[in-house]
């Protein structure tokens, strides 16, 4: 009796055992599933608000340490950096994966037939505090428009405070580019300062863009370069009106800002790089930039001036002469030839 009743509690204990190791595989499996899925969401609640420029969202979706270092400037900046899209809908969902469809948004808010698709997927299984999400975007242009080559992203994920937060976005495409908000390690400055570089926002006394296309700053050369950066920035982002506004005066009086929007619509601008700067005076920088466009490398000379405490750009010219000296005589493929832009 007693041994008998020995081997039955032994039978017991094993199926006990055993229950619960399958369920604690299936509990864990479940809960990694869910994790899964919270990263896709994650990384898509990311683009939305940074297509809708919701600076709020995109906060909430920082690691908490790099999101309390940054200045309203900073998440206004960072918020308004992606422009050109907006979502449409969610077309497809998965476990594993998300399809988005998203509308191109033109000047004023005008949307065009041109779509881009967006797709999320994990790269691999999460673990408990670390995720990857690749993103592929493909685009569909409208009729007479020049149909965009695919580009894609990867989101590199980290589990903080209960919920995934945006680690590293990594953009290769036309004008790659990274941000990095948390790295095991690293300062929070100095990844702040690496973003400030990327979004384009200048040292901590630079307030902004002036009223009249100007940034208010100090008297470095670094001021002035911001200036340039900003403009070719906003090319690149689409903004055209704010490309517009930080012209030189003469540039703008010379065109209109939908024309201005309209020609550098049909540009195939790939890239940009400030190339140096030198100072002519106390309030006078000379700036030399250039940009990939049609296949081919283009150059400015730039003469920034502060005025009231506000850097603005009062010329630019073809790098080696005047665009008057040259109208006419230009490339047939760059973007002033005969527009005095």
């Amino acid at each position: 009796m007693k041994k008998g009743s020995g081997l039955v509690w032994v039978a017991v204990a094993l199926v006990v055992v055993v229950a619960l190791a399958v369920g604690g595989y299936f509990g864990f499996t479940q809960l990694m599933k869910a994790r899964g899925k919270a990263a896709l969401e994650a990384t898509v609640a990311f683009e939305e608000s940074m297509w809708g420029h919701d600076a709020s969202s995109v906060e909430e979706l920082l690691p908490p340490a790099f999101a309390s270092a940054m200045t309203s400037d900073d998440l206004e900046a960072l918020s308004n950096h992606w422009q050109g899209w907006e979502f449409d809908e969610i077309t497809e969902w998965t476990d594993d994966s998300v399809e988005v469809a998203l509308v191109r948004i033109q000047v004023e808010g005008v949307t065009s037939d041109s779509t881009m698709d967006a797709s999320y997927e994990l790269s691999s299984d999460p673990s408990l505090s670390e995720a990857r999400v690749d993103v592929i975007y493909s685009f569909s242009a409208a009729e007479g428009e020049e149909e965009s080559l695919d580009e894609s992203a990867t989101f590199d994920l980290v589990w903080i405070d209960g919920a995934w937060r945006i680690a590293q976005f990594s953009f290769e495409g036309e004008g790659a580019f990274d941000y990095t908000f948390y790295r095991e390690g690293k300062d929070v400055d100095r990844l702040l300062e690496d973003l400030r570089e990327t979004i384009g926002v200048g040292a901590e006394e630079t307030e902004g863009e002036g009223d009249d296309g100007g940034v208010s700053s100090g008297s470095t050369t670094e001021d002035a370069e911001f200036v340039v950066e900003s403009f070719h920035a906003a090319v690149m982002s689409g903004e055209y009106d704010r490309a517009w506004a930080l012209l030189p005066e003469e540039k703008r009086v010379a065109t209109s800002a939908e024309d201005f929007a309209a020609q550098l619509e049909g540009y195939d601008i790939t890239g940009y790089r400030i190339l140096g700067s030198w100072q002519d005076g106390d309030d006078s920088v000379t700036v030399q930039s250039e940009f990939d466009a049609a296949g081919s490398t283009f150059g400015y000379t730039w003469r920034v001036e502060r005025v009231e405490g506000e850097w603005v750009a009062v010329s630019r010219e073809i790098t080696g002469m005047t665009e008057e000296q040259v109208d006419g005589e230009l490339p047939s493929d760059h973007p002033d030839l005969g527009s005095g832009n």
